[in-house]
């Protein structure tokens, strides 16, 4: 059987069509009826920082992808980590959340940012 091969441009996934999946599956997987000054997120600092290297690793990974899948890398990024294996970057996260525990209360996501700009200046 041959493989059919398709012509024309590789279409990627639009950031909206990214943002509308995410906001999918968080519905989804929503505990239940919150209040309204409440926001769900998936892993808290604690969380992260309890959890093992593999699981810290993918997370980086997976924020590091997400933010550039999504055109919102803080600027700069790509020349602050160039050369730097995933372990280091993380490890730099890391050390940045616990220098800063008042910044907790904030998602991870947004923590990262803060991180890689203050890392990256």
């Amino acid at each position: 059987m041959a493989v059919r091969r398709r012509r024309g441009p590789v279409r990627r996934p639009r950031a909206g069509g990214m943002a509308a999946l995410a906001a999918a599956v968080a519905i989804a997987w929503a505990p239940g009826p919150a209040a309204a000054t409440d926001y769900m997120q998936f892993a808290t600092t604690e969380s992260y920082l309890a959890a093992g290297d593999t699981v810290r690793d993918g997370y980086v990974a997976g924020l590091i992808d997400t933010l550039y899948a999504l055109r919102a890398a803080p600027e700069g990024l790509d020349r602050c980590v160039a050369g730097m294996r995933l372990r280091e970057v993380r490890a730099l996260f890391d050390r940045w959340l616990r220098n800063h525990p008042g910044e907790w209360r904030y998602s991870l996501p947004s923590n990262f940012v803060a991180a890689v700009e203050s890392m990256c200046r």
